[in-house]
């Protein structure tokens, strides 16, 4: 889902001032994060990435800059990136016990209608619009996550847009999709929300969202399973998403 802020609250942040909600572009983010200190591991490639939820991202950063962190993970916590999610975001928790626990601010998340792939890409292969989502806002250890939110409450993915946080092989944003072939062994692809996402037989209720040509990928959807042949070596991680247990099974014979 390739989607841009539609509107941010102007409720004030929870344990941290309000913040004016306007684009940050994805340079700002580099800067804040690495400000901050986010990447615990060395400078891994942060792509050109276009996808608005990296600016909400920002967004966030901008907003918790500066200021003294919350206790809302420990020093010694894992945060590695899981099906469950990273840290205290988790997959299935409530987003208010989230809010209560680490500095966040909620959002909403949409799809433009222009976000389609161009053509030649037939019409039923293009993304579909979806509606507006709420979100959250987490600053957790140093870096930002967003995660989806029903309106029930409920998170249903953690969004991961930020080289601060990896799996535990330390793959994550900037990897290339043969080092996620290196490390996590066979992968598929699906088309998934205007994405070409990848998926490990071993890292189930992980996606990784990369930067292969949607277009491409579109017309040899055949060749994404079983061992993701349209999506070249060169291709790299934009995004991770943590989606739970419910979303293993993504690839042929896993």
């Amino acid at each position: 889902m390739r989607v841009y802020i539609s509107r941010v609250p102007t409720p004030p942040v929870r344990h941290r001032p309000a913040a004016r909600a306007t684009p940050v572009a994805l340079a700002a983010c580099a800067a804040l994060a690495a400000a901050l200190g986010c990447d615990r591991r060395p400078a891994a490639r942060e792509p050109a990435v276009t996808d608005p939820r990296d600016s909400a991202a920002a967004l966030a950063r901008a907003t918790f800059a500066g200021l003294p962190p919350l206790p809302c993970a420990s020093a010694d916590q894992d945060l590695a990136v899981t099906a469950e999610g990273v840290g205290p975001v988790r997959v299935g928790a409530l987003a208010t016990d989230v809010g209560r626990r680490c500095p966040s601010t909620d959002t909403v998340v949409a799809q433009p209608a222009d976000s389609a792939p161009p053509a030649p890409v037939p019409g039923a292969l293009r993304a579909q619009p979806r509606p507006p989502e709420r979100a959250l806002l987490v600053s957790v250890g140093g870096g930002v996550l967003l995660a989806l939110v029903t309106p029930a409450d409920t998170i249903t993915r953690v969004v991961v847009t930020t080289p601060a946080y990896r799996t535990r092989g330390g793959t994550g944003v900037g990897s290339t999709v043969a080092e996620l072939r290196l490390v996590h062994g066979r992968l598929c692809g699906t088309i998934d929300e205007g994405w070409v996402v990848l998926h490990a037989p071993r890292l189930p209720g992980v996606a990784f969202a990369t930067s292969a040509d949607y277009g491409d990928a579109a017309q040899r959807q055949a060749e994404l399973q079983p061992a993701a042949a349209a999506v070249p070596d060169t291709a790299h991680v934009v995004q991770l998403w943590a989606e739970g247990g419910g979303a293993a099974g993504r690839c042929a014979g896993a």
